[in-house]
């Protein structure tokens, strides 16, 4: 028998392509972190820690423009932004990724006259 919904993980959450309104419209309960998955701090503006694939949907939100996996992986390997190990996991703080990669990235604009 499969988990009730309330037990499901916050990975399998992510995989759905259902808004939330209408999950909720089925009377199924979505977790408030899900629901604000694009927040890079939580409520109380801490930071927070997540996985190499969740960082990556946080600070590249949309699926079509953002870089591969392999591509942010690469990205940390080179150290474009710190990460964290504890053990044999590797855990990501979003804000600060995403500051690492607007300093590395970003181009100034130039003020033509």
């Amino acid at each position: 028998m499969p988990p009730p919904f309330s037990e499901l993980s916050e990975f399998s959450f992510a995989r759905l392509s259902v808004p939330s309104a209408a999950l909720h419209g089925w009377g199924l309960m979505v977790d408030e972190k899900q629901k604000n998955k694009n927040d890079i701090l939580n409520a109380n503006n801490e930071p927070i820690l997540v996985g190499i694939q969740t960082c990556l949907e946080m600070v590249f939100p949309d699926r079509e423009t953002r870089p591969s996996f392999r591509t942010f992986a690469d990205w940390k390997q080179r150290r474009y932004f710190p990460s964290v190990k504890i053990g044999k996991r590797v855990f990501l703080e979003p804000a600060k990724v995403r500051a690492a990669l607007e300093r590395r990235f970003e181009i100034q604009a130039v003020d033509v006259r």
